[in-house]
């Protein structure tokens, strides 16, 4: 028999920031990856992944695998390899996860259809007495895992509970859910349906309508809705995010294939692709996008972030007191253990020349710095030197003011000149302060 043909030429670039560090075919919805739908569906050895410049005619691996279509296709390939307009069919049928917010908004329907798959003639553990259900006929618990004295509420879809998962007491999950291999659900947590926690993910606070990838975490208070996390990321205690517009209207998300802006229905959260996070407290605007490998420090995040928080290869700005940033790829690199699938970790990083847009919708930013009268004029020549050899670099809506003693204006306007976000004032000012004065 024919084995089944993949190709992701097709829809690779549709689904960055999530694709920039691995296979569209190892994007998790549901409980499982694409990869190991298929592997379950049609057995191992039975799909490759093809370059469609071979001349191939393959199936999009964006198409979500379910048992029907996979009937279709073991019959098909009895007859022969797929052709085109066999293909064309299959697709005007299936479900096609063709951009990262479709992983959550058919994450749902993936939960019940891997559910059927992974408990099919298999019989769950006892559920401990402690566990309050409601359903308890659409619960599975794998060996190993461990849950006490919480609610799990299957009525509105399974639940599926990973080998050596660990529920806390006091959590309540309503399905559809899934914490795999592994996870964890802190204590008094509240998750809502569709959810699901991929291996070794930590989780606490509320969430809704969320994957996780895996290996990540948000252990701590804070709303997390209608989202997608990458793997390796960590959300600071407190982080909550915005889904849904204040006038109910569309949500626009930021697309790096075509340097635009597409709608992505009435509710979108946060996309945060593999090894970024963000400080405590953060609140992330609807409809957020974070690229590869980035450090949010900011209390509130724009639609999109591009260089200005990259590491690797972006600006040499210390963030606090830490190393520069074009070190601390490095240190992460060796830090953390890669899962990547591909062979080689390829990150993805922002163009700058797509980053126009979050500066359209973000307030501007203004950061000042002065100095006192206690330093010599020699000293707060060295002063400003050293500060900008730091090559500071800040995007169109971010303004600095450098507030120096007043003997000092000209040689700081001097040494100024050309900056336009840098702006120059004295430190003594009247009461009615005037404009800060542009520096030439």
């Amino acid at each position: 028999m024919a084995i089944l043909y993949l190709e992701e030429n097709s829809c690779r670039a549709d689904l960055l920031p999530f694709t920039a560090t691995r296979s569209v075919l190892d994007i998790r919805v549901g409980i499982l990856t694409f990869r190991e739908k298929w592997e379950r569906l049609l057995g191992p050895g039975q799909f490759a992944l093809v370059d469609t410049a071979t001349g191939e005619t393959a199936l999009p691996a964006n198409v979500l695998p379910n048992e029907t279509i996979a009937k279709h296709i073991r019959e098909t390939l009895k007859k022969g390899p797929l052709t085109q307009d066999q293909i064309d069919g299959m697709l005007q049928l299936a479900d096609r996860i063709k951009y990262p917010w479709h992983i959550f908004h058919y994450n749902g329907e993936a939960l019940r259809s891997d559910f059927t798959l992974m408990t099919a003639a298999r019989t769950s553990p006892p559920i401990p007495e402690s566990v309050q259900t409601i359903h308890s006929d659409a619960i599975f618990i794998e060996e190993g895992a461990r849950l006490h004295h919480c609610m799990l509420n299957a009525s509105t879809g399974p639940i599926y509970i990973g080998k050596n998962a660990e529920i806390m007491e006091g959590a309540l999950i309503r399905g559809p859910f899934a914490a795999c291999e592994d996870a964890v659900v802190k204590m008094g947590a509240t998750i809502y349906g569709a959810t699901t926690l991929g291996p070794s993910t930590v989780a606490g606070g509320e969430i809704k309508n969320t994957v996780f990838f895996g290996y990540s975490n948000k252990g701590h208070h804070g709303y997390l809705g209608d989202s997608v996390i990458g793997e390796w990321c960590n959300l600071g205690a407190g982080t909550s995010n915005s889904n849904l517009k204040n006038n109910a209207g569309e949500v626009k998300v930021w697309h790096p294939a075509s340097g635009t802006p597409i709608a992505a229905g009435l509710k979108c959260g946060l996309l945060m692709a593999d090894y970024s996070r963000c400080a405590i407290n953060t609140s992330f605007n609807t409809g957020t996008v974070v690229g590869v490998l980035l450090q949010h420090l900011r209390r509130s995040g724009p639609a999109q972030m591009g260089p200005r928080l990259q590491l690797g290869n972006g600006p040499k700005i210390r963030v606090g007191q830490g190393t520069p940033r074009h070190r601390q790829l490095e240190e992460t690199e060796k830090s953390i253990p890669y899962r990547c699938r591909n062979a080689e970790f390829k990150p993805y990083f922002w163009p700058r020349n797509k980053i126009g847009y979050s500066h359209k919708i973000m307030r501007q930013q203004i950061a000042a710095a002065n100095w006192k009268m206690n330093l010599t004029y020699q000293q707060g020549e060295q002063l400003l030197d050293t500060i900008l050899k730091e090559d500071v670099r800040l995007d169109d809506h971010h303004q600095a003011i450098f507030a120096v003693p007043f003997p000092y204006l000209i040689m700081a306007n001097q040494k100024l000149a050309g900056k336009k976000t840098i702006s120059l004032r004295p430190r003594t000012v009247p009461t009615r302060s005037p404009a800060p004065i542009p520096a030439k």
